[in-house]
């Protein structure tokens, strides 16, 4: 069944902006709310996944998921459309971007398949923006 206001629904919040298929989404789980786990290197990150802990998505580079830290309390609302860290706003704005050393950045290039699409890390836009590759 097709939805009346479309497959696709714009997030904005103290995280920034994302798109989400809510279209595929069923209704009763639009509303997801639960700690951040952080990480700084790939090797971690699949421990905790091999361990059943799911924990991406990464922090962009200089964007607000780099303010995030471990135990905060993170809520995506598809219907509303907001993305939201639960933090207070004086203490969100305060807060410093988390930055990965220079040599952890370059070993979290390789592995796991991110060599392979590292241009279209490199050259893809922002999700709201298409996330395309092409002009």
């Amino acid at each position: 069944m097709f939805s009346p206001t479309g497959g696709l629904k714009l997030l904005t919040g103290n995280l920034g902006r994302s798109v989400i298929k809510v279209s595929a989404v069923p209704a009763g789980r639009r509303v997801i709310e639960a700690p951040a786990r952080v990480f700084s290197a790939q090797d971690e990150l699949l421990r905790a996944f091999n361990a059943g802990q799911l924990a991406p998505p990464e922090a962009a580079a200089g964007g607000p998921l780099a303010k995030l830290r471990d135990g905060d309390r993170v809520r995506l609302d598809a219907d509303a459309g907001t993305l939201q860290a639960w933090v207070p706003e004086a203490e969100w704005a305060a807060r410093d971007r988390a930055q990965l050393p220079p040599a952890r950045k370059v070993a979290n290039s390789h592995g796991v398949g991110r060599e392979w699409v590292s241009a279209f890390r490199r050259n893809a836009p922002a999700a709201q923006e298409g996330a395309g590759t092409w002009p």
